[in-house]
């Protein structure tokens, strides 16, 4: 949990939620690191993985 308050933290400081982008790829790499990060709750990972996507413009396949 306290992953998650920091990840809050930092992007409430340095950046405004509509003012940021990051590439599909990127997405993928960052989706993958958290959603095997088993300090995060199951539901904390997806719910970070989603909000991420929303900073992918385009398509972007998830990676299984």
């Amino acid at each position: 949990m306290p992953f998650l308050f920091a990840l809050i933290a930092t992007l409430n400081v340095n950046h405004t939620p509509h003012h940021w982008h990051m590439s599909c790829e990127r997405w993928q790499k960052r989706s993958q690191e958290i959603m095997v990060d088993e300090n995060l709750p199951y539901s904390e990972r997806i719910k970070i993985v989603y909000y991420l996507r929303t900073k992918v413009k385009g398509d972007c396949p998830v990676l299984s």
